[in-house]
């Protein structure tokens, strides 16, 4: 069993090596594996952009909060309902 486990997983290793590498090509098999490393630069440039607004996205998020009223203060203003059930 010890034996049996890596010939085993190297047979399919061997067997699928030419499947993954026809669905590489086909381009089912990750969605940039055809033309991996072929980014132009108006790609950079987009991604670059994309990536400042996520980081602007994320400082705003940080940024403190406004200070909200407490809820005493809110509790004062609210005009009391009446509780008296009309008959």
């Amino acid at each position: 069993m010890i034996v049996l486990i890596p010939v085993i997983g190297v047979t399919i290793r061997f067997a699928a090596k030419p499947l993954v590498e026809a669905l590489k090509a086909v381009g089912v098999l990750g969605p940039q594996s055809a033309v991996a490393g072929s980014a132009s630069a108006r790609d950079v440039e987009l991604l670059s952009r994309r990536v400042l607004e996520l980081e602007q996205e994320v400082a705003k998020l940080k940024a403190p909060a406004l200070p909200t009223t407490s809820s005493t203060a809110m509790d004062a203003q609210v005009v009391p309902i009446d509780r008296q059930v009309v008959r």
